[in-house]
């Protein structure tokens, strides 16, 4: 099950990192809305980590 959920969830991932290049559209050079991306990005990669890292303390 382990290998499976991965090799699906890179299959959805293939077409993200696509999507992710143009995300700020025509906010691109507006500083403020940079920031807010990334503030509202580290926050996501914040959550993932704890949820992985969970997962590894149940062991």
């Amino acid at each position: 099950m382990d290998i499976e959920y991965f090799t699906f969830h890179r299959e959805l991932e293939e077409h993200h990192e696509e999507a992710m290049e143009n995300v700020l559209g025509q906010h691109v050079n507006d500083p403020v809305a940079r920031a807010k991306f990334r503030a509202g990005a580290d926050g996501i990669l914040k959550l993932e980590e704890a949820f992985w890292l969970g997962l590894a303390d149940r062991k």
